[in-house]
């Protein structure tokens, strides 16, 4: 029996993960842990227990608690920035539980960090897909940023160096809408909004004034073997997005965002599950958003397609031989609300 630990339990892709462990056909023991002792993925596990926060100094502590609790052998992480990096170090530094993180701490720094991602892609023949960008440190550092980028004639993405999902992401727009239909307004700003907003601000993290990228976004999921090799490459694309999770896609093969996803791999030591995010520029060049190394929050989407990929991530911790499969293009997902009822509890 597979004994699994499944961090940050109330990640919106942790249903779907338990979902597709279960599907495998193999016994699981699954074990989920969150800050929430009502995080949505404990409806799901055999059972939960609440941790310390990722970046509490008894982080560890508590979740090595549960691991000998339970009897733990593999462990995923839904992690934040914090949590990955603390989850590496513990993974280079004991053998069990085997955890589904980069051992290079380094490298994975350099992922969770998209100031630090950029300047490695350019630094290694990849300027062409990485987007125009200004780093910016202080309010006044991000409006100049703005304007640099080509506000107002163009739009421009800002986003902190290192955030987790879609937090913190938003576009400065100095065109008009309309206020009482558009929809994604709560993540539009013209350039006074933003100034505004700064203001009551004490500090302000580095942050990435960005080129906007209008074309198609594709998200390619993506398992690595401990000796580098991508053993299966899913590449989606993100039809409609709802709050950073996609909530509407389909499968499509495109060889040439998966050859620029195997290019960004091949610059970077990571290992395991992990996800790059790919979007087109207006004159149609791919270029790199960002890297996510740790399972996403739409992977359970490449088991519609024939490959699952949460499955065999525990196949790959646990040293078992990775089954062939084909990927089966031009399957489309669709994600819906759900709900589950408990009664006296």
């Amino acid at each position: 029996m597979y004994r699994v630990l499944i961090t940050g339990a109330g990640a919106r892709g942790v249903p779907g993960l338990i979902k597709d462990l279960r599907s495998s056909g193999e016994p699981f023991h699954i074990v989920t842990a969150d800050i929430d002792g009502e995080a949505v993925g404990n409806l799901f596990a055999d059972n939960s227990y609440v941790v310390s926060p990722w970046d509490d100094e008894d982080y560890i502590p508590s979740l090595l608690d549960v691991v000998e609790k339970e009897g733990i052998g593999y462990l995923i992480p839904n992690d934040g920035p914090a949590g990955l990096v603390k989850l590496s170090r513990l993974a280079a530094a004991a053998s069990t539980p085997r955890i589904a993180v980069s051992v290079d701490t380094a490298e994975l720094e350099t992922a969770l960090n998209k100031h630090a991602l950029y300047e490695r892609l350019k630094a290694t023949g990849l300027d062409a897909h990485v987007p125009r960008f200004v780093l910016a440190r202080t309010s006044e550092e991000l409006l100049d940023a703005v304007e640099e980028l080509g506000y107002p004639q163009s739009r421009v993405a800002v986003k902190p160096a290192v955030s987790e999902g879609s937090r913190g992401f938003m576009v400065i727009d100095g065109r008009r809408v309309d206020i009482f239909d558009d929809r994604s307004l709560h993540r539009r700003l013209t350039l006074e909004e933003l100034r505004l907003r700064l203001e009551g601000l004490a500090t302000v993290p580095d942050v990435l004034a960005m080129e906007y990228l209008p074309g198609d976004e594709y998200s390619v999921d993506v398992l690595v073997d401990e000796e580098r090799r991508p053993r299966y490459m899913v590449p989606r694309l993100r039809e409609r997005v709802a709050e950073g999770i996609s909530v509407k896609g389909v499968v499509v093969k495109n060889r040439e965002v998966e050859t620029l996803a195997a290019e960004v791999l091949d610059r970077l030591g990571l290992i395991y599950a992990l996800n790059i995010q790919i979007r087109y520029s207006h004159d149609g060049v791919p270029k790199v958003i960002e890297v996510n190394p740790r399972v996403s929050g739409t992977m359970t989407s490449c088991t519609g397609a024939g490959v699952n990929m949460h499955y065999f991530l525990v196949l790959l911790l646990a040293g078992r031989p990775l089954p062939a499969v084909q990927v089966r293009y031009n399957t489309r997902m669709y994600r819906y609300y759900s709900e589950k009822y408990l009664h006296g509890q």
